[in-house]
């Protein structure tokens, strides 16, 4: 149930995705999202209850969009079409 509402949120981080990097630029919302990670494993380490597994959830998306999403866009623009078969192996986990 909890992992549901991280899962609900990644979509809305998703949605508003153009505006994050419009605004805080591709290193912005990768300082953002490695910000928000270590604040949500820092308080679930420490302070691991029912409330804070829950609120850490809105941080949860924001992570995933910054890990996983913003990487894959990113290499897509900077890499040649020589090298986008490797672009997606490094962006994929294994």
């Amino acid at each position: 149930m909890i992992s549901a509402v991280g899962v609900f949120l990644e979509i809305g981080y998703l949605l508003i995705f153009g505006w994050l990097i419009k605004r805080f630029g591709v290193k912005g919302l990768a300082l953002i999202g490695i910000a928000a990670t270590a604040l949500r494993m820092g308080l679930l380490a420490t302070v691991p209850t029912l409330t804070i597994a829950v609120g850490t959830q809105l941080l949860h998306g924001l992570a995933v969009v910054s890990t996983f999403v913003l990487p894959a866009i990113y290499l897509n623009h900077r890499a040649s079409s020589r090298v986008i078969a490797t672009r997606y192996k490094a962006c994929t986990p294994c």
